[in-house]
């Protein structure tokens, strides 16, 4: 093997052991992860837009897979010079991206990276380097076998780890019930329509989105929410407990992504426990000259509100009757009806009191600051390509920042219309769901549905 390949193998091997660790004790820093949310922010905001928009879910595999990718070529840049440099290079590039990581790492978690990829570096190259020091060639072959059978034993150790600690891996939190349910009782009038997306979306199935390669995590013991700024005399903070203590309430939301394909899937309307922002911010006062908010995330995202936008904002404290899950921002998260998912901050930790307007994360890369959700109806049911009998029953789901009052349907791709069947809506925030019942001609047909608000 040439040099280029013993630090390409050697790179490749510290990779795979420091995402075993990471898989068996999620503490553990996993390099390539912070590599790759140190790019993602610096990356212009039309080309992270288009990245969402043409690849979806896969931008954020194909992030990841650039950055093992050049770690492995780095580690055989270095081999080049000598094959002991790979391992320079792990634990080079292993701090670099401590060091640049939007969310610090735990300072064990991070030791224990830079020991295990360098320690799997250094066996592979010993492994696989003819240049070792030997007295004969039955030594160095012996030799050989026991760093090799040390090197596999390594692996076989962390990857038993790695699948003890997904299977005992649980999601955080446990049960947040809200002081005032939310009574959601079917509509009589409204018939069962196979392939109609749900009134409500169970937390498993909401749609995720987000800037970030690592999830952060929080103790909820230890989780604090802190107001500051603006000559507020002393900070204050807010444990879970303490916000729910002020009287949470059940609400369905809607949520979109900014970077939905007309009608796509990455909407949501979910059950939330919630406490009104307005009624945090009595508690922890408000100084005098405040204009805006500044709601930040343990990861650097922020957004910023005005006072009077503050009073329609909610505090997510729970999600479906338990806490929120990690990937949508336990412990806490904002939640911003009538707007786009970038306005509601995830893993939230502070908000800050200014007296004049800060540009948020997506505005500072040239978006449009306020994200108003705009009206919209999709059709669910049925799909396109179908082969369908008229009459036709069709229906799907309509939203816009208030509630849609009426949704219209086409079978002439546009040329007549007429009224659907609205399902009374869960909550104001929430979307509609509709059908309608109309006649088809005979050959290609065009289907179409808009909504209506005011």
């Amino acid at each position: 093997m040439t040099r280029a390949g013993w630090g390409a193998t050697a790179l490749a091997a510290a990779v795979v052991a420091q995402w075993l660790l990471h898989q068996a004790w999620p503490d553990a820093f996993y390099p390539p992860h912070a590599l790759g949310d140190a790019i993602i922010r610096a990356t212009p905001g039309d080309l992270a837009t288009r990245a969402i928009e043409d690849l979806g879910h896969w931008a954020r595999r194909g992030m990841l897979a650039s950055v093992v990718g050049g770690m492995i070529a780095a580690g055989a840049a270095a081999a080049i010079l000598r094959p002991w440099l790979a391992v320079v290079a792990v634990a080079a590039m292993t701090i670099l991206a401590a060091a640049v990581a939007p969310i610090a790492p735990a300072t064990n978690g991070a030791l224990a990276a830079i020991v295990t990829g360098a320690l799997s570096a250094a066996l592979a190259i010993a492994s696989f380097d003819a240049a070792l020091p030997r007295s004969s060639a039955a030594g160095f072959q012996a030799r050989r076998r026991t760093l090799l059978a040390g090197f596999a034993g390594g692996f076989v150790l962390l990857a038993a780890g790695a699948v003890l600690g997904r299977s005992r891996h649980d999601e955080p939190g446990g049960e947040v019930i809200a002081a005032k349910k939310l009574f959601i009782v079917p509509d009589p009038s409204f018939p069962d329509l196979p392939g109609l997306t749900a009134r409500i979306t169970l937390p498993e199935d909401h749609y995720t989105v987000d800037i970030d390669l690592t999830r952060p995590r929080f103790d909820i013991d230890a989780y604090r929410l802190k107001f500051f700024g603006n000559g507020l005399a002393k900070p204050r903070e807010f444990t879970h407990a303490e916000l729910e203590a002020l009287g949470t309430e059940e609400r369905s939301v809607l949520m979109q992504c900014v970077s939905n394909i007309f009608a796509g899937d990455l909407m949501s309307n979910s059950l939330w426990t919630c406490v009104p922002l307005s009624r945090v911010l009595a508690e922890a006062g408000v100084p005098a000259g405040t204009t805006h908010l500044i709601a930040e995330a343990v990861d650097g995202y922020h957004e910023r509100y005005t006072m009077e936008q503050a009073k329609g904002i909610f505090v997510a404290l729970g999600m479906g009757g338990s806490a929120i899950l990690q990937d949508h921002g336990f412990p806490l998260r904002l939640l911003v009806p009538g707007h786009y998912g970038v306005r509601s901050v995830k893993w939230l930790t502070s908000i800050e009191f200014v007296d004049e307007p800060n540009e948020s994360y997506w505005e500072v890369r040239g978006w449009e600051p306020e994200a108003v959700m705009n009206i919209g109806a999709r059709i669910d049911t049925p799909k396109g390509g179908a082969k369908l009998t008229s009459p036709v029953t069709f229906g799907g789901v309509a939203w816009g920042k208030v509630p849609v009052t009426r949704v219209e349907v086409s079978s002439d791709g546009g040329q007549t219309w007429q009224d659907a069947l609205l399902e009374a809506p869960t909550d104001e925030y929430s979307w509609t769901r509709w059908q309608a019942t109309i006649p088809v001609a005979p050959g290609e047909a065009v289907l179409a549905a808009r909504a209506f608000i005011g």
